[in-house]
């Protein structure tokens, strides 16, 4: 009875997930708990808390030759966020993509859970004011130095995602980091990012500050710093 309910589980997260409908499909908080990686509770600008499930009905332990150390806890497969509203018996999976680049059809996720230098993972950015969401941050590790950071927020009870505007005013969906360096909160709605640099021109780290604004559902470009390195004489 139990294989048949399980069975059952995944046939519901894989007509929901991939119906092209995402953020219309309702699945059970029971079926969204029993396929999370992760369960956040995630605040909105106005101060409500919603729970946020990140879940893969496809999801996979990786094996064999990796990048990580030979005893992490990796999986890998296709996430896909979903979120309750409080008091609701049912989760509405939304349409952003969590990972890579949608042009190229690229969204696989992994989550490496032995990694402490949050290379491959998820977290929160708590908000420490009123009038301000939480950020969930997913990252995924790109080169053996570096990783790429996506960030959301919940505005009007859906997960959205958040651009980057570069200082020379360039959009884009993600944002390159140091591997180990999260995004980090230094002031009311400002944040700040790190890169480590290796060029002719210049070696070390540059660290970019950035304001948050909602309503564009955008961080802003304000500073860039360049941090220890070094440049040729």
């Amino acid at each position: 009875m139990k294989t048949t309910v399980r069975t059952v589980l995944i046939f519901v997260l894989i007509i929901a997930m991939t119906s092209g409908l995402a953020s219309a499909e309702q699945i059970s908080i029971g079926a969204a708990d029993a396929y999370s990686r992760y369960v956040f509770d995630m605040k909105d600008i106005h101060g409500t808390h919603f729970t946020l499930y990140l879940l893969a009905p496809n999801e996979q332990r990786v094996t064999g030759h990796t990048w990580f150390g030979n005893h992490s806890r990796v999986f890998k497969g296709s996430y896909k966020a979903a979120i309750a509203a409080p008091g609701s018996s049912r989760a509405a999976t939304q349409a952003v993509t969590l990972f890579g680049i949608e042009d190229e059809g690229w969204t696989e996720g992994i989550f490496d859970m032995d990694d402490d230098s949050l290379q491959n993972s998820a977290y929160m950015v708590r908000a420490t004011n009123q009038g301000e969401p939480d950020i969930l941050v997913v990252t995924q590790r790109m080169y053996a130095t570096s990783s790429v950071m996506r960030a959301f927020f919940i505005a009007d009870g859906e997960l959205n995602l958040i651009y980057w505007q570069s200082l020379g005013g360039d959009l884009s969906r993600g944002m390159g980091t140091s591997a180990g360096y999260p995004l980090t909160r230094t002031d009311e709605l400002t944040f700040q990012t790190r890169t480590h640099v290796r060029s002719m021109a210049f070696t070390g780290y540059i660290y970019y500050a950035w304001k948050l604004d909602p309503a564009r559902r955008t961080f802003i470009g304000i500073s860039r710093i360049e941090g220890p390195g070094k440049r040729p004489q």
